[in-house]
């Protein structure tokens, strides 16, 4: 879910965050969503030579 903190609700992350209240977590209700970013780099210098980024899993709002 774009809309949470880790999969976590984002309401109650906020709150324990910004508060300091221990509140529990639950998880977030919407679609799981993978994000990262695959690099490719020369093992000889160290200097990467492609770089893909990946979405996998529900769609992100922009």
């Amino acid at each position: 879910d774009y809309d949470s903190v880790i999969g976590m609700n984002k309401k109650n992350s906020l709150n324990r965050f910004l508060k300091k209240e221990s509140t529990k977590h639950f998880p977030a209700e919407g679609n799981a969503t993978l994000c990262g970013l695959i690099v490719e780099c020369n093992t000889s210098n160290g200097l990467a030579y492609k770089a893909e980024p990946f979405i996998y899993g529900g769609e992100l709002i922009k």
